[in-house]
């Protein structure tokens, strides 16, 4: 079977067709951003949420204390089947999950989170193992809590923004 070629010298079935009314342009266009409304009015994280999920982080950060590493390993086995409930429950209870490592306002606070849990760690470590001061990680577990509740907050309000088209 023989296949045609336009004026271009393309095929005919790599060409596509664009013949869309404005009209239908301009609605397909609405439905899209009322579906994004939508999606961002659904994603109302649960009060909960980011308490948790600064008592998991804030936790494994504060079990280095013990200087166990079984300690340790099993805090971080509690983080991670912890964010993995978190994660299940927040698709149960909204229907949809949006994860962190995005671009955008919201992927950046997200990526500004995960650089303060990793500079409140460091702090912990250069305060407990440098300079022999007791107790660093549970203060920088008690300061990685409030971090994660704020800029877990802070990162829904920017994913919404994002969705509706304000940020």
């Amino acid at each position: 079977m023989a296949e045609s070629t336009n004026q271009t010298g393309m095929d005919d079935m790599s060409v596509p067709e664009h013949d869309i009314d404005p009209d239908e342009a301009a609605a397909a266009l609405h439905h899209v951003d009322a579906g994004r409304q939508h999606v961002a009015d659904r994603l109302i994280t649960p009060a909960w949420y980011h308490p948790v999920l600064g008592l998991l982080a804030g936790g494994l950060i504060a079990s280095a204390e013990w200087r166990s590493i079984a300690v340790f390993l099993s805090a971080l086995l509690v983080y991670a089947v912890g964010c993995g409930v978190l994660v299940s429950s927040y698709r149960r209870l909204t229907g949809i999950w949006v994860s962190g490592l995005r671009r955008g306002p919201a992927g950046r606070v997200s990526l500004t989170l995960v650089g303060a849990l990793y500079v409140i760690a460091g702090l912990g470590a250069v305060l407990e193992f440098g300079l022999d001061l007791r107790g660093a990680f549970v203060a920088g577990g008690l300061v990685a809590v409030v971090v994660v509740i704020v800029l877990g907050r802070r990162f829904d309000e920017a994913l919404r923004a994002e969705l509706r088209g304000t940020a």
